[in-house]
């Protein structure tokens, strides 16, 4: 039915592998031969234990594999993974009904006319091989699907996570998982994500668990702190869901360099009292600003040539900082007190920002919009 999934006629053994087999279900239909499994897996599983389907935070872990359009898992780096030995293959043995229940995909293989139905229809059982790069995060997953929750962990890393929150969506089995899912998220929302990454990660574990707070926050974060165009960074991340966060990303950087080059014309024209028969000192006031404007604005990148869309090597949460965190221009005065405050770049600073409010990520409901 697809590459990652695939029937599998096992006569003998492979020379040269250790088999190890757990029967989720002892009178199960399908086994499932397993492949990227760490090598200090227990050889039985009653000597399993919860947390060592959790897995440990890194960071630093960096997708391995390419964007597949959605198709397929991508490859994450992940400790199960990183111990991965090509000589261990584990074998499950599960039930069909229970697959059948949980996932809309097994629902499809096996009553839609795929060769793998085919085959346990007619035979009676059927082995597939599983080629996710995180085989640990597939035996959790049938683990919840099969009702073993006492081997299941309270706790996960966020890698872990998205792993599980990849297979969900992949096999369509959000509802056995969702009890796991809520309290796996609770326990990690509040950890501050420092890469791009672990932005996209939360992204992709929020949008397939719908929760909304996280998948905000995290998008917001991806928009802010991209420097080019938002990739998937191999996560199987749906192509709406990039598009508009590109969107989000690409309108505010266009509209706020607009807007400090129009801010820029309308320095150039005067001090704002020039009109003001009691004002003098307008002739300093547009050189203080104008001066302090342009050597701002050049020290931004954002003068010369005036950057365009995509806006590579712009990003959005720097250059407001660097915009924020820029000196006022010097205070002038007229010989009655009369001050040019409303000039200043702190005030045309801040009506900036309030006509170009930063972005605010995404909305789960916006993507059926």
């Amino acid at each position: 039915m697809g590459d990652q999934v695939d029937q599998m006629d096992i006569q003998e053994p492979q020379k040269g592998v250790t088999p190890i087999l757990y029967e989720l279900d002892p009178a199960g239909d399908v086994t499932f031969v397993v492949v990227n499994i760490p090598q200090d897996l227990p050889e039985n599983l009653r000597d399993l234990k919860a947390d060592f389907l959790a897995g440990q935070s890194t960071p630093e872990a960096t997708p391995t594999g390419s964007d597949r359009d959605g198709q397929l898992p991508p490859e994450t780096s992940t400790p199960a993974s990183s111990k991965k030995a090509d000589k261990i293959r584990l074998r499950i043995r599960a039930s069909s009904k229970h697959l059948v229940l949980a996932s809309g995909y097994f629902a499809r293989m096996f009553a839609g006319g795929f060769s793998e139905g085919l085959v346990l229809q007619s035979q009676g059982s059927v082995e597939l091989q599983i080629l996710h790069v995180n085989g640990l995060a597939f035996l959790l997953l049938m683990l919840i699907i099969h009702g073993r929750p006492r081997l299941v962990p309270r706790k996960v890393s966020k890698e872990t996570l998205t792993d599980v929150a990849i297979l969900v969506d992949y096999y369509q089995c959000q509802d056995p998982v969702e009890v796991f899912s809520d309290m796996w998220i609770k326990d990690l929302e509040d950890v501050e994500e420092t890469t791009s990454l672990a932005s996209l990660q939360w992204v992709m574990i929020s949008w397939v668990f719908k929760y909304n707070p996280k998948f905000k926050k995290a998008s917001k974060a991806v928009v802010s702190d991209s420097p080019d165009t938002i990739s998937s960074l191999g996560l199987p991340l749906p192509a709406n869901i990039l598009a508009k966060m590109n969107d989000q990303r690409i309108s505010f950087l266009q509209n706020f360099i607009d807007g400090l080059h129009r801010q820029l014309e309308v320095i150039t024209k005067g001090c704002l009292k020039r009109g003001d028969r009691n004002t003098k000192n307008v002739e300093l006031c547009l050189c203080a600003v104008l001066g302090a404007f342009t050597h701002d604005m050049f020290a931004l990148n954002v003068l010369s040539p005036k950057p365009e869309s995509p806006f590579s090597n712009i990003q959005i949460s720097k250059l407001v900082a660097a915009f924020k965190e820029t000196p006022d221009s010097p205070r002038v005065e007229d010989e009655h007190s009369t001050t040019h405050n409303d000039c200043r770049l702190s005030a045309r600073r801040k009506a900036l920002f309030q006509q170009h409010p930063l972005p605010e990520g995404l909305d789960l409901d916006d993507l059926n919009a």
